[in-house]
């Protein structure tokens, strides 16, 4: 579980984005601190059988008693869980947030989600993308344009397909 809302709703600023990055083993136990990297919300986090992902995600710049001031971040982090450690990764074209992704072959597929810049109102995104892992040299690359514009959707896949 890695940041999130902590606020009444619609009442964005950087108290009311959680400082928590935390885990709880299957095999029981309690829940689990590890190091939190960026104070963010509507994140998509995704795991493979080495690592988790932190892609994009939504940050307040305000104050409680300033005007709302969200951006969407390009950041991308994977965390290695026995060193405890983050890496950077090619960051995303641009900021995304309000998204989701899955892993599917060693690829990271994100879907959805809109890029806040300040006062406007939001851009949704009309491509979803794809990171190759095992080759990150490449770094991300958009996919043809959808023909959907969706923000807090969540994406899954079965047989090598996204849904």
């Amino acid at each position: 579980m890695y940041g999130g809302h902590i606020g009444t709703a619609n009442d964005h600023t950087r108290e009311n984005l959680s400082p928590k990055f935390r885990r709880m083993r299957l095999e029981g136990g309690d829940w689990e601190s590890l190091p939190l990297q960026t104070l963010v919300q509507g994140l998509a986090l995704v795991a493979d059988e080495s690592a988790i992902y932190r892609v994009g995600g939504m940050t307040a710049k305000n104050s409680s008693d300033e005007a709302a001031d969200l951006y969407s971040t390009s950041d991308f982090a994977r965390f290695d869980p026995s060193a405890q450690t983050w890496t950077p990764l090619p960051s995303l074209p641009v900021g995304r947030s309000s998204h989701d992704a899955v892993i599917i072959d060693g690829r990271i597929y994100v879907v959805g989600g809109w890029e806040l810049a300040g006062g406007d109102e939001g851009r949704f995104h009309a491509n979803s993308l794809v990171f190759d892992l095992k080759a990150p040299d490449k770094g991300w690359q958009e996919l043809p344009e959808q023909p959907f514009r969706r923000r807090a959707l969540a994406v899954g896949h079965l047989q090598g397909k996204v849904y």
